[in-house]
This record gives structure tokens, sequence and C-alpha cells, in this order.
């Protein structure tokens, strides 16, 4: 077992739920930190794909969104990561970047951004790639109302979780 291992399964038998915090980077990025129920939780990186910077970890999903509330918090504070555009919440000066259609799944009906969420939530397959990259879908999805922002919340709508497809397949746990 590596140190982060360790270090994540220490943590995870000793935490419990902790109430969300939150962070202003100013008032068009405002967001929530969320809380350290994550598997890599105080382990000195941020692990929140909200985040972008030299204090990120090298491998990001979207089932850590919300869940490393200090690492990304000191983070933040020292200047090592910031709040990535894409994840600002929007306003009227600052309205919602749906980016570009890059993502393999672009163009096929379904928004497959994680900063979305809608019906089809709780049967999607959100990845941290497809973040700003399914911009055509998620724009149609959400001028209809069929997708409702939830880029800035710590608690979003995960649809089907790394982890839960690797249990469906009887492989190992999915760590970063």
């Amino acid at each position: 077992m590596n140190q982060r291992s360790l270090i994540a399964a220490l943590c995870a038998s000793v935490l419990t739920l902790a109430p969300l915090q939150s962070v202003s980077a100013d008032d068009h990025m405002s967001l929530e930190l969320g809380n350290d129920t994550g598997e890599f939780a105080k382990d000195g990186e941020c692990d929140d794909i909200r985040f972008t910077g030299k204090g990120m970890s090298v491998i990001l999903l979207t089932d850590s969104i919300g869940k490393d509330a200090s690492d990304c918090g000191a983070a933040l504070k020292a200047e090592r990561v910031s709040v990535d555009p894409m994840h600002a919440k929007p306003s009227d000066a600052s309205p919602i970047n749906f980016g570009d259609d890059t993502s393999r799944f672009a163009k096929d009906g379904q928004c497959d951004d994680i900063r979305f969420a809608g019906s089809d939530a709780a049967e999607m397959v959100f990845i941290a790639e497809d973040v700003g990259h399914d911009a055509s879908d998620c724009k149609a999805a959400f001028e209809t109302g069929a997708v409702k922002w939830q880029g800035s919340t710590a608690t979003p709508e995960l649809g089907v979780t790394a982890n839960e497809i690797a249990e469906q397949m009887d492989a190992p746990k999915i760590t970063t």
C-alpha cells in the first residue's frame, strides 16, 4: 500500500461528515468548498476539478468535487490554485461559458458536462475531461430547461461514479 493510499484509508476511517465550507475568490467566482470526505482529502493536494493551478493533483475525478475542502482552501489561500473559470458562478457580468464541442461525446443530444444536471444526470458517466467540451448539447438543454447549472456547488448530482463502474465490473476501486 503506497503512502497516499495509507493516508486515505486512515482519513476515511476517522472522517465524519463536516458542514460545507464556503470561499469567494470574488463575487462571480463564489463557490462552496465542501468538506473533507474524499479519499485523498488532507493530503496536501487539491483534488477538486473546480480548481486549477500548481497545487492540484495530477489525476482528477468528478467524484472528488467538494470533498477536499481543507487542501483546496489552503491552496487557494496560498495562491497555488484558483477557481477554474469554467466553474465560476454565472452572473450578468460573467454568463455561463459553455465552452466548445471537442468532447468525444459532443453533439450526441445529451449534455455530458457535470456542470449541468437534469433528468439524465443519474445515468450519466461524467468525466473531468468533458467539462466545457460539450457546448452545443449543454447550451441547447439549458435553454430548454432540461438541465440546470450546478458548476459551483460542492454537492453536484454525480451520476454514475468511477468507483460504481468499477464495482459493477468487479474491478478494483479506482484510486488517484
